[in-house]
C-alpha cells in the first residue's frame, strides 16, 4: 500500500479494505483545533504544517516534563488519547524534525546530528516537491547525503534552486522561522526593546515589566498561572526561552521574579534582544485570597516547592493525590509537585502507591478527588492487618473484634460498602469482593473494617476480616 493508488487496486491487494471519503475541510479544521490545543498546553509557538502535521517550538520546555525523551512520549500519549496515532521528534530545526519523525525513527535529535543523522535518509525527508524528487531519482540521487555531495552550482542549474534551500533548512544553515497560529485564549505579555538588550540587568529589568504587565491581567480574569514561557528574540531572529511551573496557581509577580531571574542565566544575547514575549500556557482559576494565617502559611509552602522544583539541580519533589481506583490501597499515588502534564492532570511519579499497569495509569490520570459520598478514613493502614471478629453472615457488621491484642465493642456500624477486585490489574482479584463497614466501639474510636468475601460464596474471598483504616 502506498499513496496515490486508486480504489480498485487497494482493494485487490486489501480485500477487506474499509473505504471512506476523503473530507479535506474537516481535516484541516481539526489539524487547526489540535494546534490550538498544543498551544494552550505544550508552547506558545505552534505552526500548522498541513495536511498532518504540526511544528511546535519546545526551546526551555523540556525540563518541565523530565527531559525532551519524556516530553515527546506524554505528548505521543496525549496524542493517543485523543483518538491519533502520532510520531514526534525534537531536533535543532523544524526541517530537522520533520524529516526525523516521518523518515527516521523519531525520538530526539542529538544537537548538531543532523548532517550525520540525515546522510542515509531519502530525499523526501527534505519536503521537496514531487516532480523535484523524481528529476533526482531519474540520475541516481535517491538519498540526502548524495544530494549534500552534488557540486552546488551545476546542481542548482539543472534541479532548481529548491533541494539545496530544504537542505539547508534542515541542517540549520538557514533561519527557517515558524508561523504562529494565534491563539486568544493564551494570556501573554509582549515587550519591544527600543536598543538591543545584550547584558543581565536590562533582562531583568524587561522581566520584571512584562511580569507586572501579565500579572495584572491575570488578576483582572481571576486568574493564577501554572505554567509560564519567557521567550526573548534576538536581533538575528533566533529565540532564546526559559519556562518554569508552579505547584498551584499564582500571580505574585514578586514570587515568579524570584524564579525566572536565576533562568535568565541560561540566556545568550547574541548580538543582543530586540522583544520579549511572556505567555501564560496554563491558568487556573484564582479567587481572591485572605492575608495571614492558614492561607500565608500554604502559599509559603507551594512557594518553597516551586523553588525546589525549578532549580537549577533540577531536586525531585512529590505529592500525594487521588487516583482512579476501587481498591482503597490503589487510590493514592506519588506525582510530581508541579503536576504539569499535557493533558492537565498529574501523572504518576516514581514510588510506592503508583498505579501497576499501563491501563492504571491512564485511570489514575483521569481522577481528580475522591468521592464526597464515599468518606474515606484520615489514615490508611497499609498493608491492611488482620482482625479477630465475631460477625453474622452474609452482611452484619462485627459486634466485637480484636485488633492489635485490644477488644473492642461495637455499638453502632455504617454499611456495607461492596467493593469488587480489579481483574483488570490483578488476575487473581477475578471474582473477589469485599464488604467494608464504619464502625463505632464503645470507647469513641471510628475503625474501617472489610471482609473478605460476599459472606456465602467461599469463591469471592476468605471471610476474614481486615482492618484498613482510623477515623479521627
Amino acid at each position: 500500500m502506498q499513496p496515490g493508488l486508486t480504489v480498485a487496486q487497494a482493494l485487490l491487494l486489501v480485500p477487506d479494505l474499509h473505504v471512506a471519503e476523503a473530507e479535506p475541510e474537516r481535516d484541516a479544521a481539526e489539524l487547526a483545533r489540535l494546534a490550538r490545543w498544543a498551544a494552550r498546553h505544550v508552547s506558545p509557538l505552534v505552526g500548522l504544517n498541513p495536511p498532518d502535521g504540526l511544528f511546535i517550538d519546545a526551546t526551555g520546555l523540556a525540563h518541565l516534563w523530565g527531559d525532551e525523551t519524556a516530553l515527546i512520549d506524554r505528548l505521543v500519549q496525549a496524542m493517543a488519547g485523543r483518538g491519533y496515532a502520532a510520531r514526534a521528534a525534537i531536533a535543532d530545526t523544524p526541517g530537522a524534525a520533520w524529516g526525523w519523525a516521518r523518515f527516521g525513527p523519531g525520538g530526539v535529535l542529538p544537537p548538531g546530528a543532523q548532517e550525520q543523522a540525515f546522510g542515509h535518509l531519502p530525499l523526501d525527508a527534505l519536503r521537496l516537491a514531487p516532480e523535484t524528487a523524481d528529476a533526482l531519482a531519474a540520475v541516481g540521487i535517491d538519498s540526502v547525503g548524495e544530494l549534500a555531495a552534488l557540486p552546488r552550482a551545476p546542481a542548482v542549474k539543472r534541479f532548481g534552486p529548491q533541494p539545496f534551500a530544504r537542505l539547508d533548512d534542515a541542517l540549520g544553515r538557514t533561519l527557517e522561522p515558524i508561523q504562529p497560529i494565534r491563539c486568544p485564549r493564551v494570556l501573554e505579555a509582549t515587550l519591544a526593546c527600543p536598543e538591543p538588550l545584550m547584558t543581565a540587568e536590562p533582562l531583568a529589568e524587561a522581566t520584571h515589566r512584562l511580569l507586572a504587565d501579565l500579572t495584572a491581567r491575570l488578576a483582572a480574569g481571576g486568574l493564577g498561572a501554572r505554567l509560564l514561557r519567557l521567550a526573548f528574540t534576538r536581533v538575528d531572529g533566533a529565540v532564546q526561552a526559559v519556562a518554569l511551573g508552579t505547584a498551584r496557581p499564582t500571580r505574585d509577580a514578586a514570587h515568579l521574579a524570584r524564579l525566572l531571574l536565576p533562568r535568565l542565566e541560561t540566556v545568550d544575547p547574541g548580538f543582543g534582544i530586540e522583544a520579549a514575549r511572556l505567555t501564560a500556557l496554563r491558568v487556573e482559576p484564582l479567587a481572591p485570597q485572605q492575608l495571614g494565617g492558614d492561607a500565608a502559611a500554604e502559599e509559603g509552602l507551594a512557594e518553597l516547592v516551586d523553588r525546589l522544583t525549578n532549580n537549577a539541580q533540577s531536586v525531585r519533589v512529590a505529592m500525594p493525590a487521588p487516583c482512579e481506583s476501587d481498591m482503597p490501597e490503589r487510590s493514592v499515588g506519588w506525582y510530581p509537585a508541579l503536576s504539569l502534564s499535557l493533558r492537565g492532570c498529574p501523572s504518576p511519579a516514581s514510588g510506592r502507591g503508583r498505579p501497576s499497569s499501563r491501563r492504571g495509569r491512564e485511570r489514575a490520570m483521569a481522577a481528580t478527588s475522591w468521592p464526597a459520598s464515599l468518606p474515606r478514613p484520615p489514615r490508611l493502614i497499609h498493608p491492611p492487618e488482620a482482625v479477630d471478629a465475631i460477625a453474622m453472615l452474609p452482611d452484619h457488621p462485627p459486634v466485637r473484634f480484636t485488633w492489635r491484642g485490644c477488644l473492642h465493642r461495637v455499638v453502632r456500624a455504617d454499611g456495607p460498602e461492596r467493593l469488587y477486585g480489579e481483574w483488570w490489574r490483578v488476575a487473581a482479584e477475578t471474582g473477589a469482593v469485599r464488604d467494608y463497614f464504619q464502625v463505632e466501639t464503645h470507647d469513641g474510636r471510628r475503625f474501617w473494617l472489610f471482609r473478605s468475601g460476599d459472606g456465602e460464596d467461599p469463591a469471592t474471598g476468605t471471610m476474614e476480616w481486615w482492618c484498613h483504616g482510623v477515623f479521627g
